[in-house]
């Protein structure tokens, strides 16, 4: 009866550790169901990406907002990311399996605690309480900027629409918002930055960013650019050399 009475115990114990094991999970999707993919790979050409037996680098970031840019601003694109809420984790192994799976050569990784679930969950007469740690997790991965993009180092800039919040701040609806600035290029040299927003080329009024593409267009390599931003509220003019 004794070891009848120990094999108990030991059993309900191990219930109580998968039944812990699986309040946790949730019933949580794979990692590989959050991965969302930002653009079809298949439709780029002359991609660089992580080949097999390569090892992809893997960044953890504290401050993922800020370390996002700066990949991007080393010549990379973004081809997608993976976020949700769940238990502590490492995560270094799935993120890896991803990047083998989309080809990503950088994944750069981020988790930020939200709150602690409380409960009890028992068998029987045994009861036990579990408390778990819960955080959100971001991951995005990167590939070299693919040739189809590789216009944007003519300038040096990639250029989108002026993000609402900042049309009151500058007081203003048209121009071209600079989303990234690449490093070793005519627009990092001229010291364009980041939240600028490019309103003048010489004569010509940016009114979009695709109007600002249009007309960089219509300029050729070695010529010499007088580019009028604004920074904040105020606006700044310096010479850009393509």
């Amino acid at each position: 009866m004794i070891i009848w009475e120990k094999m108990k115990v030991i059993l309900i114990n191990i219930i109580l550790v998968v039944l812990l094991c699986f309040i946790s999970c949730e019933s949580s999707p794979t990692f590989s169901s959050w991965y969302n993919p930002w653009l079809d790979t298949n439709i780029l050409q002359n991609m660089i990406s992580l080949k097999e037996g390569e090892e992809p680098q893997i960044i953890t970031s504290s401050n993922i907002d800020n370390d996002f840019f700066n990949v991007l601003s080393n010549h990379y694109y973004c081809i997608g990311d993976t976020s949700f809420n769940g238990p502590d984790d490492d995560l270094t192994k799935d993120i890896k399996k991803q990047c083998q799976q989309n080809g990503a050569m950088i994944a750069l990784y981020s988790k930020s605690y939200t709150d602690t679930r409380s409960g009890i969950t028992g068998y029987g007469n045994y009861i036990g309480s579990y408390n778990i740690r819960r955080y959100d997790y971001i991951v995005y991965y990167f590939i070299p900027l693919p040739m189809e993009f590789q216009y944007r180092l003519n300038f040096g800039i990639d250029a989108w629409e002026i993000p609402n919040n900042m049309r009151e701040e500058i007081g203003r609806n048209t121009g071209a918002y600079v989303n990234v600035v690449y490093k070793n290029t005519p627009a990092f040299f001229a010291n364009i930055l980041r939240n600028d927003v490019i309103i003048r080329i010489n004569e010509y009024n940016i009114n979009t960013y695709k109007n600002f593409y249009d007309i960089l267009n219509t300029f050729n390599a070695g010529d010499e650019l007088e580019v009028e931003f604004v920074r904040k509220d105020q606006n700044h003019i310096t010479k850009v050399k393509l």
